[in-house]
């Protein structure tokens, strides 16, 4: 009988069955090991952008800090002498003219020295209402000004771009502007006095050249305003050389010969002016009033002071003085020199508004850092709260 090989194994077969039994092994572990290296990848990729992430938002954290914890090196730095950059002033609060220095230092040297050389930056002052802060008397807007036909008091704001409201004394029709509102009436010291009562909606009032009698109006009135914040500028004088303003605080004041120039040379860095230095010349061609500490005064800051030997006192043209939790100025004429150029190339009534450095393109950066800070902004006379943004990021 012939043995076919039933109950054997067939050697093809076994072969196969074999190769088939590797194929399939080999196919899995290519599978795990796929799998492994992905998520080993995975892991390290996350790995990486935490640790990104994390110095992106302490880079960011720090600058905050210096910028809103420090006064920077030196504490009177500016654009060119800064190793150190930090915007609070003496009196703990963020001082506008740091900003203005910051303004003017160069983009890449500001954001090295902010430890954030390898990033972009941004930042920015917004006020209450979210509007950005300036580094200008006005520091924010509505603002009001008050002209008895002064067309030149225009030159400060209109166009500008700040919301303002006009209080026009004169028997001719106010010019067109782009002033919010209009308020006209032929009677000055009436229309003074609905000025001050509107003062608490204003940020800063301007009295250009008013022309009122000092006894024709509410001082009281005016007092409490700014006692209680507002910020107020008397430009030029007044009839019989009266200034509302000065009359009102029982500051000392004298009047300025008629047709008699005054030279006068800064003294003290305010506000009010920029791109100064102590000792730079002014002249006022037909100054009005000046300002002198007498006894039981305010103190007073005086700003450009006269050089004249022979003067009893010190003669300030212009000059400034708190009041409570408010600021008063007084400058004797607005068409005068500083420095051989116009005044208004100083005049920092306006500023610039408070953000600096490139805003962020939300659809190229890949990496962006948001550190945002409550803190008081220095207005001259009060500090006013604002939020300050302070942005990080790489593209």
């Amino acid at each position: 009988m012939t043995d076919w090989g039933m109950g054997k194994p067939m050697k093809g077969l076994r072969g196969q069955a074999v190769l088939l039994d590797f194929f399939v092994s080999t196919v899995f572990f290519i599978i795990i090991l796929a799998t492994v290296f992905n998520t080993f990848n995975t892991v390290e990729r996350q790995s990486g952008n935490s640790k990104a992430i994390e110095t992106i938002n302490s880079v960011a954290q720090s600058a905050a800090g210096s910028l809103l914890q420090t006064p920077g090196i030196p504490a009177q730095w500016t654009a060119a002498s800064v190793s150190s950059i930090g915007l609070i002033g003496a009196g703990g609060a963020i001082s506008r003219r740091k900003f203005l220095n910051l303004l003017l230092t160069d983009y890449y040297k500001a954001k090295s020295l902010l430890g954030a050389g390898a990033y972009d930056l941004y930042i920015r002052i917004t006020d209450n209402t979210g509007n950005l802060t300036t580094t200008g008397l006005a520091y924010s807007d509505p603002i009001a000004i008050f002209s008895s036909g002064d067309q030149a008091a225009y030159g400060l704001v209109n166009c500008s771009g700040i919301v303002w409201d006009l209080y026009w004394h004169s028997n001719q029709p106010a010019p067109a502007g782009d002033y919010r509102y209009l308020y006209s009436d032929n009677n000055g010291p009436t229309l003074f006095d609905e000025m001050v009562a509107n003062m608490s909606n204003y940020v800063l009032t301007v009295a250009y050249e008013p022309n009122v009698k000092s006894n024709q109006i509410d001082h009281a009135r005016l007092a409490s305003a700014i006692y209680n914040g507002s910020i107020f500028m008397a430009i030029g004088g007044q009839d019989n050389g009266n200034n509302p303003l000065i009359d009102g605080f029982n500051m000392s004041w004298g009047k300025y010969p008629p047709g008699q120039g005054v030279s006068g040379v800064v003294t003290k860095l305010d506000d009010l002016i920029v791109d100064v230095s102590p000792g730079d010349p002014a002249s006022f061609p037909s100054p009005h009033l000046y300002m002198f500490k007498g006894p039981g005064d305010l103190p007073l800051n005086i700003i450009v002071n006269q050089t004249n030997p022979s003067a009893p006192q010190s003669q300030a043209p212009i000059a400034s003085w708190n009041y409570g939790s408010g600021r008063a100025y007084y400058l004797t004429q607005y068409d005068g020199t500083l420095k051989g150029n116009a005044f208004s190339t100083y005049f920092n009534l306006l500023g610039n508004v408070t953000e600096f450095g490139i805003y962020p393109n939300v659809t190229t950066a890949q990496q962006i850092s948001v550190v945002r800070r409550v803190d008081v902004l220095d207005t001259g006379g009060r500090n006013v709260p604002v939020a300050v943004d302070v942005i990080v990021y790489k593209n």
